[in-house]
């Protein structure tokens, strides 16, 4: 039976949000233009915010939303990769990061700490399970998927771009990552080269 969570119960860090403005470099000048006219002062809402705090999913969906309609599905994923970057180097992800270097980073072994990195950028948006993993790929499935990460087409394909991301992170290139749906879980097949 799909989860049924409303928008309004589920939550997204400040701080990553954050790094979703400062992702906007990844759009060119005038696609960025026409989504910050878009979110209005939605953009000033997220700078005044306290970095721990959660704002609500729906801010995040507001957000991807007005990128995909302005610049397409893959400005959005672009976008989203940007996003995980800064903040792999910043307070909330640094510390994996810093760790992962230490383990020996790879894609896989990036895309491997998603289950514990998962709660700290999202509340009440389900679980990130690692299904497989190996040296050329990595398979995730996100359980429990709440009805307002699913509704918007695009969401799911800007938390996809955000494991590519990761993928960067861990010194991989060409990430790929398909998305497979089914009911309340979602899968997100890794590629890199």
């Amino acid at each position: 039976m799909a989860t049924r969570v409303t928008a309004a119960a589920c939550f997204v860090r400040a701080s990553q949000m954050k790094a979703n403005v400062r992702a906007f470099a990844e759009l060119d000048p005038d696609a960025e233009r026409s989504v910050r006219e878009r979110l209005g002062s939605l953009v000033d809402e997220i700078a005044e915010a306290v970095s721990v705090a959660w704002m609500p999913l729906e801010a995040d969906l507001r957000l991807s939303g007005a990128i995909a309609e302005v610049a397409g599905e893959a400005a959005l994923r672009r976008v989203a990769q940007g996003s995980v970057v800064r903040s792999a180097e910043g307070t909330l992800l640094g510390p994996f990061h810093r760790a992962l270097l230490a383990l020996g980073l790879t894609p896989a072994t990036a895309l491997s700490r998603a289950p514990y990195a998962w709660p700290l950028l999202y509340k009440s948006c389900g679980k990130i399970r690692v299904d497989a993993s190996g040296p050329e790929g990595v398979t995730l499935t996100h359980l429990g998927v709440p009805e307002a990460m699913r509704a918007p087409a695009t969401y799911l394909d800007g938390i996809a771009g955000g494991f590519e991301g990761a993928i960067r992170v861990g010194g991989g290139e060409a990430p790929r990552v398909e998305v497979t749906r089914d009911g309340d879980e979602v899968r997100y097949r890794c590629r890199w080269t």
